[in-house]
Protein backbone atom coordinates (compact mmCIF):
# COMPACT_ATOMS: atom_id res chain seq x y z
CA UNK A 1 0.00 0.00 0.00
CA UNK A 2 1.20 3.48 -0.91
CA UNK A 3 -0.84 6.49 0.14
CA UNK A 4 -0.24 10.24 -0.20
CA UNK A 5 -2.35 13.15 1.08
CA UNK A 6 -1.65 16.85 0.63
CA UNK A 7 -3.86 19.95 0.43
CA UNK A 8 -6.99 17.97 -0.39
CA UNK A 9 -5.30 15.84 -3.04
CA UNK A 10 -5.04 12.10 -2.48
CA UNK A 11 -3.42 9.09 -4.12
CA UNK A 12 -3.57 5.48 -2.97
CA UNK A 13 -2.12 2.36 -4.60
CA UNK A 14 -2.84 -1.13 -3.31
CA UNK A 15 -1.10 -4.11 -4.87
CA UNK A 16 -3.41 -7.12 -4.49
CA UNK A 17 -0.63 -9.63 -5.08
CA UNK A 18 -2.77 -12.68 -4.33
CA UNK A 19 -5.06 -11.83 -7.27
CA UNK A 20 -2.44 -10.26 -9.52
CA UNK A 21 -4.14 -6.89 -9.64
CA UNK A 22 -3.83 -3.25 -8.60
CA UNK A 23 -6.32 -0.85 -7.03
CA UNK A 24 -5.65 2.87 -7.52
CA UNK A 25 -7.76 5.64 -6.01
CA UNK A 26 -7.22 9.37 -6.14
CA UNK A 27 -8.45 12.89 -5.70
CA UNK A 28 -7.09 15.81 -7.69
CA UNK A 29 -8.89 19.08 -7.21
CA UNK A 30 -12.59 18.36 -7.66
CA UNK A 31 -12.06 15.07 -9.50
CA UNK A 32 -12.34 11.76 -7.64
CA UNK A 33 -11.32 8.66 -9.57
CA UNK A 34 -10.75 4.94 -9.23
CA UNK A 35 -8.87 2.36 -11.26
CA UNK A 36 -9.72 -1.16 -10.11
CA UNK A 37 -8.38 -4.35 -11.66
CA UNK A 38 -11.84 -5.94 -11.37
CA UNK A 39 -14.22 -2.98 -11.67
CA UNK A 40 -12.37 -0.97 -14.31
CA UNK A 41 -11.62 2.75 -14.53
CA UNK A 42 -14.08 5.43 -13.46
CA UNK A 43 -14.48 9.06 -12.47
CA UNK A 44 -16.59 8.90 -9.30
CA UNK A 45 -19.51 11.12 -8.38
CA UNK A 46 -22.16 11.32 -5.68
CA UNK A 47 -21.91 9.07 -2.64
CA UNK A 48 -19.06 7.02 -4.14
CA UNK A 49 -16.93 10.16 -4.46
CA UNK A 50 -17.92 11.34 -0.97
CA UNK A 51 -16.87 7.99 0.51
CA UNK A 52 -13.42 8.29 -1.07
CA UNK A 53 -13.04 11.89 0.12
CA UNK A 54 -13.80 10.79 3.67
CA UNK A 55 -11.44 7.82 3.44
CA UNK A 56 -8.67 10.15 2.32
CA UNK A 57 -8.87 12.20 5.50
CA UNK A 58 -6.22 11.42 8.07
CA UNK A 59 -8.51 12.14 11.04
CA UNK A 60 -12.13 12.41 9.82
CA UNK A 61 -13.54 11.76 13.30
CA UNK A 62 -11.48 14.41 15.08
CA UNK A 63 -13.75 17.21 13.85
CA UNK A 64 -16.63 14.91 13.10
CA UNK A 65 -19.28 17.65 12.90
CA UNK A 66 -17.59 18.95 9.73
CA UNK A 67 -18.24 15.66 7.94
CA UNK A 68 -21.15 13.93 9.69
CA UNK A 69 -24.72 14.96 10.47
CA UNK A 70 -25.17 12.51 13.31
CA UNK A 71 -22.95 10.46 15.61
CA UNK A 72 -25.01 8.13 17.79
CA UNK A 73 -23.71 5.72 20.42
CA UNK A 74 -25.75 2.59 19.79
CA UNK A 75 -24.16 0.26 22.34
CA UNK A 76 -20.99 -1.41 23.52
CA UNK A 77 -19.05 -4.36 22.13
CA UNK A 78 -15.94 -6.42 22.66
CA UNK A 79 -13.33 -6.09 19.91
CA UNK A 80 -10.39 -8.47 20.27
CA UNK A 81 -10.87 -8.61 24.05
CA UNK A 82 -11.06 -4.80 24.31
CA UNK A 83 -14.21 -2.96 25.38
CA UNK A 84 -15.50 -0.51 22.79
CA UNK A 85 -18.27 2.00 22.22
CA UNK A 86 -20.29 1.35 19.05
CA UNK A 87 -21.02 4.60 17.21
CA UNK A 88 -23.22 4.97 14.13
CA UNK A 89 -21.82 7.78 11.96
CA UNK A 90 -24.18 9.32 9.40
CA UNK A 91 -22.29 11.59 6.97
CA UNK A 92 -23.46 14.78 5.28
CA UNK A 93 -23.17 12.85 2.00
CA UNK A 94 -22.23 9.25 1.30
CA UNK A 95 -22.74 5.97 3.11
CA UNK A 96 -23.15 5.62 6.90
CA UNK A 97 -20.56 3.69 8.87
CA UNK A 98 -20.31 1.96 12.23
CA UNK A 99 -17.17 2.77 14.21
CA UNK A 100 -15.88 0.94 17.29
CA UNK A 101 -13.91 3.25 19.62
CA UNK A 102 -11.82 1.80 22.44
CA UNK A 103 -13.31 2.74 25.80
CA UNK A 104 -9.81 2.90 27.26
CA UNK A 105 -7.76 4.79 24.62
CA UNK A 106 -10.41 6.32 22.34
CA UNK A 107 -8.62 4.81 19.33
CA UNK A 108 -10.59 3.20 16.50
CA UNK A 109 -10.52 -0.59 16.75
CA UNK A 110 -12.87 -1.50 13.93
CA UNK A 111 -15.10 0.04 11.27
CA UNK A 112 -17.95 -1.30 9.18
CA UNK A 113 -18.19 0.92 6.13
CA UNK A 114 -18.10 1.13 2.36
CA UNK A 115 -14.65 0.34 0.98
CA UNK A 116 -12.82 2.21 -1.78
CA UNK A 117 -14.21 -0.32 -4.25
CA UNK A 118 -17.78 0.59 -3.25
CA UNK A 119 -18.39 -2.73 -1.47
CA UNK A 120 -19.30 -3.20 2.22
CA UNK A 121 -16.19 -3.84 4.29
CA UNK A 122 -15.17 -4.63 7.85
CA UNK A 123 -11.90 -2.89 8.67
CA UNK A 124 -9.92 -3.78 11.80
CA UNK A 125 -7.15 -1.43 12.96
CA UNK A 126 -4.28 -2.35 15.27
CA UNK A 127 -0.60 -1.83 16.09
CA UNK A 128 -0.94 1.89 16.75
CA UNK A 129 2.34 3.82 16.78
CA UNK A 130 3.20 7.47 17.37
CA UNK A 131 4.07 9.41 14.20
CA UNK A 132 4.66 13.13 14.56
CA UNK A 133 2.75 13.24 17.82
CA UNK A 134 -0.30 11.39 16.46
CA UNK A 135 -1.08 7.70 16.85
CA UNK A 136 -1.67 5.88 13.56
CA UNK A 137 -2.68 2.25 13.06
CA UNK A 138 0.14 0.36 11.32
CA UNK A 139 -1.89 -2.76 10.61
CA UNK A 140 -5.22 -2.91 8.80
CA UNK A 141 -7.22 -6.09 8.19
CA UNK A 142 -9.98 -5.77 5.61
CA UNK A 143 -12.80 -8.24 5.02
CA UNK A 144 -14.89 -7.54 1.93
CA UNK A 145 -15.11 -9.22 -1.48
CA UNK A 146 -11.56 -10.23 -0.71
CA UNK A 147 -9.63 -10.47 2.55
CA UNK A 148 -6.52 -8.33 2.87
CA UNK A 149 -4.02 -7.53 5.58
CA UNK A 150 -2.03 -4.31 5.21
CA UNK A 151 1.04 -3.59 7.32
CA UNK A 152 2.61 -0.13 7.17
CA UNK A 153 6.41 -0.26 7.27
CA UNK A 154 6.98 3.49 7.37
CA UNK A 155 4.94 6.66 7.60
CA UNK A 156 5.97 10.30 7.37
CA UNK A 157 4.01 13.45 8.06
CA UNK A 158 4.55 17.08 7.01
CA UNK A 159 6.80 16.21 4.08
CA UNK A 160 6.79 17.79 0.62
CA UNK A 161 5.07 15.68 -2.04
CA UNK A 162 5.73 16.36 -5.75
CA UNK A 163 2.65 17.62 -7.61
CA UNK A 164 3.02 14.85 -10.20
CA UNK A 165 2.35 12.27 -7.49
CA UNK A 166 -1.34 13.16 -7.87
CA UNK A 167 -1.45 12.98 -11.66
CA UNK A 168 -4.16 10.85 -13.23
CA UNK A 169 -3.35 7.46 -14.74
CA UNK A 170 -3.63 7.55 -18.52
CA UNK A 171 -6.95 5.66 -18.45
CA UNK A 172 -8.52 8.33 -16.22
CA UNK A 173 -6.99 11.12 -18.31
CA UNK A 174 -8.65 9.57 -21.37
CA UNK A 175 -12.03 9.62 -19.62
CA UNK A 176 -11.67 13.27 -18.64
CA UNK A 177 -10.13 14.35 -21.94
CA UNK A 178 -11.00 11.81 -24.65
CA UNK A 179 -8.41 11.55 -27.42
CA UNK A 180 -9.32 13.23 -30.69
CA UNK A 181 -11.16 10.75 -32.94
CA UNK A 182 -9.33 9.36 -35.92
CA UNK A 183 -10.13 10.73 -39.32
CA UNK A 184 -13.47 9.48 -40.55
CA UNK A 185 -13.90 7.37 -43.63
CA UNK A 186 -15.64 10.31 -45.30
CA UNK A 187 -12.57 12.47 -44.88
CA UNK A 188 -10.44 9.75 -46.40
CA UNK A 189 -12.84 9.14 -49.32
CA UNK A 190 -11.85 10.41 -52.80
CA UNK A 191 -13.07 13.86 -53.75
CA UNK A 192 -16.24 14.04 -55.85
CA UNK A 193 -15.54 13.37 -59.53
CA UNK A 194 -12.30 11.53 -58.90
CA UNK A 195 -11.76 7.88 -59.57
CA UNK A 196 -10.18 5.17 -57.50
CA UNK A 197 -9.02 1.74 -58.48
Amino acid sequence: LESYVEDGNFYSKTDVAAMGGMVLTGIKGDVVWSSHFMNGDAVLEGSAADDVRRQSMVTPYLNWKDHFNVAEVTGEADVNCEAAYVVQMTPNDGSPSTVYFSKDSGLILKMEATGQDGMPATISLSEYKDVGGVKFAHKTDIQSMMTMSITIDSMEVNVDIPDEQFDYPQAIENILNPPAPEETAAEEAPAEGSESN
